[in-house]
């Protein structure tokens, strides 16, 4: 059994439809989901359709339980129609735990470089064999993890504000300020 993990609003946005419709090709009683965040409208009729008892939702969580509750998952879906940055993405990478997202934004580009996996946006039949193949290969699973939360500590606050530091030194020595010569006469 995978356990996965769906961090999010349940807005259309955020894709959490098309995760449930991929579970449905999963087959029963070979996943278990955790949702954080407010539970969807719909949560009632997909626990009947996907016959699981096994979908939990935990409603909103404080930001510093995050981490615990990432590290007891195998996979964290991130769905999304259209996402910025992804955050939680950045999260369950720096946890340890691969991520599974839509290629779409710049979550495209953050899951790449964490050695994740892209599906194509919208696309519940293809996230669903990523699934598959992820239930069966323990060992990439444990593998893609490490990769993940090897190569985001580029993303640590100390490492952003270096790099901050050295862009605005960067555009400074490249255009100094203009300073007039005023005399200061003490009249206003």
């Amino acid at each position: 059994m995978i356990k996965v993990l769906f961090i999010g609003r349940p807005t259309r946005e955020k894709g959490l439809f098309v995760l449930m419709r991929a579970l449905m090709f999963l087959g029963r009683n070979s996943f278990s989901l955790t949702i954080v965040g407010d539970p969807p409208p719909e949560l009632t009729v997909w626990r009947q359709r996907l016959h699981a008892d096994t979908i939990c939702c935990l409603g909103s969580v404080p930001n510093r339980h995050l981490p615990s509750i990432i590290r007891r998952h195998d996979v964290l879906i991130v769905p999304s129609l259209y996402e910025n940055f992804g955050n939680v993405a950045l999260e369950a990478m720096a946890c340890g735990v691969p991520v599974v997202a839509s290629n779409t934004g710049g979550l495209s580009e953050l899951v790449r470089f964490g050695r994740g996996i892209l599906f194509p946006t919208g696309n519940y039949r293809v996230l669903a064999a990523k699934l598959r193949i992820l239930q069966q290969k323990k060992r990439q699973r444990i593998q893609m993890g490490i990769v993940a939360s090897i190569r985001v500590r580029r993303y640590g606050w100390l490492q952003i504000g270096a790099k901050v530091a050295q862009l605005l030194t960067e555009i400074a020595s490249k255009h100094p300020p203009k300073c007039e010569n005023r005399r200061h006469t003490g009249h206003s």
